[in-house]
């Protein structure tokens, strides 16, 4: 992203007709920006985790030396 080598990113393919979505550090929802190396996205998992019954997906960045930061955010359709 941005030239970062091994930034990463996520995209999110939508079943039927629906478009994607792609998912970086550099949007105003993820805190810090995109680095390199920090490897967004490298471990994907999804979980119901607000158990709404819809699969959320969680995204890390393993690169990255975060002091307990917990940070959500929504992916528009």
């Amino acid at each position: 992203m941005g030239g970062d080598a091994g930034a990463g990113l996520v995209r999110v393919v939508y079943g039927g007709s629906e478009s994607t979505a792609q998912i970086d550090q550099d949007l105003g929802r993820v805190p810090g920006g995109a680095k390199p190396n920090d490897g967004f996205g490298q471990s994907p998992a999804t979980v119901d985790y607000d158990q709404d019954g819809y699969t959320d997906l969680v995204v890390s960045t393993p690169g990255v030396r975060w002091s307990a930061v917990v940070t959500a955010a929504a992916v528009p359709r």
